[in-house]
């Protein structure tokens, strides 16, 4: 492959990365205020089922970030990989499925810092929220 081949290339590769890396951030600035929504409405009007729809909209965001992190990780190895003088990656090839394999298991990518921190506190709120509210509802 070419030296100019290569740099459009990785660069190709790059934005790639660097959207998935902003999707995955995008998700993370919804999530605050749906969230907060959600569960402030359920505390107020004492409602469990907003809480519980707070929590599945969590679920839900923090699975859609898991992936965004997970097909970030694979390019990321693509372009590694890319990167090499003596690559056997095609010229332009944006295949990053081989890459998918081993440590880049779902199971893994959900327990990272990034998706099990950030969303598993505000499952852990919102799960808090559903209990407070049941149970003030049950008295």
């Amino acid at each position: 492959m070419a030296d100019q081949e290569r740099v459009a290339h990785l660069g190709f590769i790059q934005d790639v990365i660097t959207r998935m890396a902003r999707e995955a951030n995008t998700l993370k600035a919804w999530l605050v205020p749906v969230a907060t929504a959600a569960y402030g409405f359920a505390l107020t009007n004492h409602s469990w089922p907003v809480a519980a729809l707070g929590v599945a909209a969590t679920l839900v965001m923090g699975w859609q970030s898991a992936e965004y992190l997970r097909q970030e990780r694979a390019y990321r190895s693509l372009y590694s990989a890319a990167a090499q003088p003596d690559s056997a990656v095609m010229s332009f090839d944006m295949d990053a499925r081989p890459y998918l394999r081993g440590w880049l298991s779902r199971k893994s990518v959900l327990w990272s810092w990034s998706v099990a921190g950030f969303f598993g506190s505000f499952i852990a709120a919102g799960i808090a929220v559903t209990f407070a509210v049941v149970l003030k509802w049950a008295q």
